[in-house]
């Protein structure tokens, strides 16, 4: 399907929780600080995840011809740290929005819109990649890092 290949098809459900924040009351508080600094750190993490991609980065699940299974930067420490910082980002986006329409719709609609272009890219990179994909899977998480990778959190 061509609107699937579309990369405003695979943002439109962000694009729509962007809508869903002018539902909340913004003022300066306890959770208005904690969310920028949410928000700041899932978008250096999603940015940093797409840097480390390079060539290989796309909107919407593909595999190139030259395509690489990046296993450096964030990539060492989970699978998927772009969507790791696409949800950080959200999370603290509800915090500095609270807005219940918001947060109901990223429960319903985001976070699991998210899961499923996950677990697309991870069968084409079964298929592309065979056992090292396997191997990969085994040793790295999909979105939260292990403790010990937490520690080491300042190689990235």
């Amino acid at each position: 399907m061509q609107i699937v290949k579309s990369k405003h098809f695979w943002r439109f459900p962000v694009y729509l929780f962007y809508i869903s924040l002018l539902f909340g009351s913004f003022y300066f508080d306890l959770f208005f600080l904690l969310g920028c600094l949410l928000v700041m750190f899932g978008m250096f993490l999603y940015f940093r995840s797409r840097k480390e991609l390079q060539s290989n980065y796309s909107s919407y699940p593909t595999i190139f011809k030259k395509h690489k299974l990046v296993k450096t930067g964030p990539y060492k420490h989970i699978r998927h740290p772009s969507y790791a910082g696409s949800f950080i980002s959200m999370l603290g986006l509800l915090l500095i929005s609270k807005s219940i329409v918001s947060l109901v719709y990223c429960l319903v609609v985001c976070i699991p819109f998210g899961f499923y272009k996950i677990n697309l890219e991870e069968k084409l990179l079964r298929k592309k990649f065979g056992k090292e994909f396997k191997k990969y899977k085994q040793t790295t998480p999909m979105i939260i890092p292990k403790i010990t990778s937490l520690l080491k959190l300042r190689q990235i």
